[in-house]
C-alpha cells in the first residue's frame, strides 16, 4: 500500500524531504478517489548556499592553510574551490565549512562553494602570498613582503636560486655548494656530489636542473632531483646566466647560457653546443612566456630572441650599466642600474626600452598597480602573476526523492 507523505508522522516526512535535491520528481501517492491511483509531481526547491566570510583571508602559495568558511545553506558533500583548484574539506555543517587550501600561484582568487544540487556561492577573495628567497654569502633569507626578512645560516657562497612549482622545491647553487628546500623554506639541506667549480646560474627544464660555471671553465652540473648532482662538460666560457625555453637549438625546448663572448645551448643540460651570440656581455637570459620571446640583458644593451640563439639588439644604454637586477613584473620588464645610480630601464614588450629613475617609476607603479611591489628580482622570487582559471563544476551527485508503496525504513 502506498503512503501519502502527509499521512506519515512528522518525523518521517522530514526524513524524506531531507533527502531531496533541488528539482522536480515524479511521485506516486494514494488518493481516495474511487480507489484510483493518480500520479503527480513533487517540486523540491532548496536555498542556494551563501558565503558570508572566510578566515583567514590569506596564506602562503604552497597551501596547507586551514580556512573556515562561514555562511548558510551548505549541504553535505559540498565542493570548495580556490580559483579553479579543489580544496580538501575536513568538516561541513549548514553554516560552516572547514577546508585546507591547495597549492596555487600567488595572487587573489575567488572561493567557491558548490552544493551537490548545483547551488553555488562565490566569495571574493582569498589571497595567496608568494615567498621571496635571497641567496648570498653564508645566508639564505626569505620574506613574504620583500620588507621583513628571516635569514638562515648556510656554509658557502650562493649565486643563484630557483623554485620549481611542479616539484615544490627550491634549489640554490654557488661556489662548490648547493642547497635545496621544500616550498616552505623552513629547512635547507646540502646537495651531494656538487662540482668544486663555482656555478653562477641555474635553470630547470626537460626534467633536469642545469648550471653553468661563473669562471672560465668547462665544468657545469646537472641534477634530476635538485639534490644529487653530476658534473658536465660545457663550452669554455665565463658564464653569467642560464635560462630555459622553446627551441634553444633543439627541436623542442632547451637551455641557453651566455657570457661576454658568446654562449651555449643544450637540450638536457649535459650535452652542450657552442654558439656565437650577437656581441654583448649577457648578464641575464630568460624566456618570457607572457611575451613569447627570449629576453637578454647585457650590461650596456637589451636584446631579444625567438629561439635563444639568434639575438637582436633592441636598445643601447649609454653611461649606465644595467646589471644589478632584472625583474618581470605584471606590467613590464625592469632592469636596475649598477652602483649608486637610480636609473631603471623599462619595457612593456621586450622590444622598446625607456630609461627612467626609481622616483619616476614609483609614480607609474602607484597609478597602474596600486600596492604592488616596485620590482621583483627574478633570482629571488618564485611568484608569477595569477590567472583566474575557468571554474569546473563537479558532476551533480544528488539523488531524486521517490515516494513508493514500499514500507518506510529509517
Amino acid at each position: 500500500m502506498a503512503h501519502d507523505p502527509k499521512a506519515l508522522p512528522a518525523a518521517r516526512r522530514l526524513f524524506l524531504l531531507a533527502g531531496a535535491k533541488r528539482g522536480s520528481y515524479r511521485a506516486r501517492v494514494l488518493l481516495s478517489v474511487f480507489g484510483a491511483r493518480l500520479g503527480g509531481t513533487l517540486h523540491v526547491t532548496l536555498p542556494a548556499p551563501t558565503i558570508t566570510g572566510i578566515n583567514p583571508t590569506s596564506g602562503l602559495f604552497y597551501g596547507g592553510t586551514t580556512v573556515t568558511i562561514s555562511g548558510k545553506n551548505f549541504q553535505p558533500d559540498a565542493a570548495v574551490y580556490f580559483g579553479s583548484t579543489p580544496a580538501t574539506v575536513s568538516s561541513i555543517s549548514s553554516t560552516t565549512i572547514v577546508v585546507t587550501t591547495p597549492i596555487h600561484v600567488s595572487g587573489a582568487v575567488p572561493v567557491t562553494v558548490i552544493n551537490p544540487d548545483g547551488g553555488t556561492s562565490i566569495y571574493s577573495s582569498y589571497t595567496y602570498l608568494g615567498l621571496f628567497v635571497a641567496a648570498g654569502n653564508g645566508k639564505i633569507a626569505t620574506s613574504t613582503d620583500g620588507l621583513t626578512w628571516n635569514a638562515q645560516a648556510i656554509t658557502g657562497n650562493l649565486f643563484g636560486v630557483i623554485y620549481v612549482h611542479s616539484l615544490r622545491l627550491y634549489v640554490a647553487v654557488g661556489a662548490g655548494v648547493a642547497y635545496y628546500s621544500t616550498d616552505d623554506c623552513a629547512t635547507w639541506q646540502a646537495g651531494t656530489n656538487v662540482p668544486a667549480t663555482s656555478q653562477v646560474g641555474i635553470a630547470y627544464g626537460n626534467g633536469v636542473f642545469a648550471t653553468v660555471p661563473s669562471v672560465s671553465s668547462t665544468v657545469g652540473s646537472v641534477s634530476a632531483d635538485g639534490k644529487a648532482w653530476n658534473a658536465t662538460t660545457v663550452p669554455n666560457h665565463a658564464y653569467f646566466t642560464i635560462g630555459f625555453g622553446p627551441n634553444a637549438g633543439n627541436p623542442g625546448a632547451g637551455f641557453s647560457a651566455g657570457d661576454t663572448s658568446g654562449g651555449a645551448t643544450s637540450a638536457d643540460g649535459s650535452a652542450w653546443t657552442d654558439q656565437s651570440f650577437t656581441a654583448g656581455s649577457y648578464q641575464y637570459i630568460r624566456y618570457n612566456s607572457r611575451l613569447s620571446k627570449w629576453i637578454g640583458l647585457c650590461s650596456d644593451r637589451a636584446m631579444s630572441s625567438a629561439n635563444g640563439i639568434a639575438w637582436t639588439q633592441r636598445k643601447v644604454f649609454t653611461g649606465v650599466s644595467y646589471n644589478s637586477g632584472f625583474a618581470d613584473t605584471p606590467w613590464g620588464l625592469v632592469a636596475r642600474a649598477q652602483g649608486a645610480s637610480n636609473n631603471l630601464a623599462i619595457s612593456l614588450d621586450g622590444l622598446t626600452w625607456n630609461e627612467s629613475t626609481a622616483t619616476q617609476l614609483a609614480s607609474v607603479r602607484r597609478e597602474r598597480r596600486p600596492g604592488r611591489p616596485l620590482a621583483r628580482l627574478d633570482h629571488m622570487d618564485r611568484r608569477q602573476p595569477s590567472r583566474r582559471g575557468q571554474l569546473r563544476r563537479p558532476l551533480l551527485r544528488g539523488r531524486g526523492l521517490t515516494l513508493t508503496d514500499q514500507p518506510y525504513r529509517p
